[in-house]
């Protein structure tokens, strides 16, 4: 039979539990400052106070406003605090150290003692290479050190170079001007129709910031005012930067309303603008004949010689169009028109008689906006004519090159 624990075992034992408990917890203050110590209320719901025990006995009170975090000590971070004492000084005693606490996934302490090892012993190549050290004619240097040698810094979770930094600190202060616009445009838009109108046209009028093209374009795509959507294309001309040109630029295509549309163009025609004219150009290739024809108003207001001869490719565009036969499927006849108030597709093409359901046609379309906007650009007019219009282009480009040209543009 074994024999009773005596009081002073009994105690000894109570002790050491009661010292693992008051060590069980941090509270991290709003200050910053870190209390040690067990947590005697923990029933307590909601929290108002925090009643603790601190190692040495004392006791203590909190309020919960002071009270930011508690952290709860693991089991072997009290084992750590326990056995550190009891390894040496010495590069194998924290060699061995660091390797408990590898096991025990104490990764903080581990490194501190990794550093202790390398102020013993500065060449301790175990120690140098757990601690991220690489030897480089014969110095050690970490990683970091080595990207800031090569003019790196840390930012954002990355090593980056200064210019990268630059650029990304630009667009986040790109980004946050322009969330500070949706917020004052989308308030803006709100007070229209109100009281506070006048205030929101003055706002409006006093627009210059490059950063509120994106927010001002987002709302002119979604806008259902043609009256609204004038003051934004209103508000992007007097901004006037290359973002806001394009915008305007699309708007003179997409937008359903047409004196929309050449209230852009009114906008844009004010100054030669090259981007613009490419843009125009592009749409003159576009399967939608729709889009030919606006691009092509747009091209006349620009009045850019460049144009003249994607304009002469673009004089007859083929499309395809979906026919539906009106009275069923077994038989129709449909006749288009020669001209552009012809029946039918727009732009004319050629009659044609077939049964059956909906069909597919491909159509010659006479684009008379692109013949007007060769007459405006020129000045001359072989009508629909391509090859009269080729003949005369291959001329005038023959003037543009001749010395005399060079002369009078002199």
């Amino acid at each position: 039979m074994k024999p009773l624990p005596t009081v002073s075992l009994i105690l000894a034992i109570w002790g050491a539990l009661l010292a693992e408990a008051l060590h069980g917890e941090i509270f991290v203050l709003q200050n910053g400052s870190r209390i040690e110590g067990q947590l005697l209320n923990p029933e307590q719901s909601p929290r108002t106070v925090y009643l603790i025990r601190t190692p040495d006995g004392a006791q203590i009170g909190l309020h919960a406003r002071q009270v930011v975090q508690v952290l709860r000590r693991r089991p072997a971070e009290l084992e750590y605090e326990k056995i550190k004492p009891t390894y040496p000084d010495t590069v194998e005693g924290q060699l061995a150290l660091a390797q408990w606490c590898l096991e025990h996934q104490l990764l903080p302490q581990r490194r501190e003692h990794l550093q202790r090892v390398i102020q013993l012993d500065p060449n301790h190549r175990e120690a140098r290479a757990a601690l991220g050290y690489i030897q480089i004619n014969g110095a050690w240097k970490t990683h970091d050190q080595l990207m800031q040698e090569r003019g790196y810094q840390w930012y954002q979770g990355q090593w980056r170079l200064p210019q990268e930094i630059e650029l990304l600190q630009r667009k986040e202060a790109q980004q946050a001007a322009e969330r500070e616009w949706f917020s004052k445009i989308k308030l803006w838009r709100g007070w229209l129709g109100t009281n506070k109108e006048e205030t929101a046209l003055k706002n409006f009028e006093a627009i210059r910031e490059p950063a509120a093209v994106r927010p001002l374009a987002t709302f002119l795509q979604d806008e259902p005012s043609p009256a609204v959507r004038k003051l934004y294309i209103e508000t992007l001309a007097r901004i006037n930067t290359p973002e806001a040109i394009k915008v305007l630029a699309l708007r003179a295509l997409e937008d359903p309303v047409e004196e929309l549309r050449l209230t852009c163009l009114d906008w844009l025609k004010t100054e030669p603008r090259p981007e613009v004219v490419s843009l125009f150009i592009s749409k003159l290739r576009s399967k939608d004949n729709k889009m030919v024809r606006r691009a092509a108003v747009g091209l006349a207001a620009m009045k850019d010689p460049t144009a003249i001869a994607p304009l002469i490719d673009a004089l007859i565009t083929t499309h395809t169009y979906r026919i539906d036969p009106p009275g069923g499927p077994n038989a129709m006849s449909v006749t288009f028109g020669k001209g552009p108030g012809g029946a039918g597709a727009p732009g004319g093409g050629t009659g044609m008689s077939f049964g059956g359901g909906p069909k597919l046609v491909k159509i010659p379309v006479q684009n008379q906006e692109v013949l007007d906007a060769l007459v405006k650009i020129t000045g001359v007019n072989y009508q629909f004519n391509i090859p009269a219009w080729k003949s005369w282009y291959t001329q005038y480009r023959k003037t543009l090159q001749s010395p005399s040209a060079d002369a009078r543009r002199g």
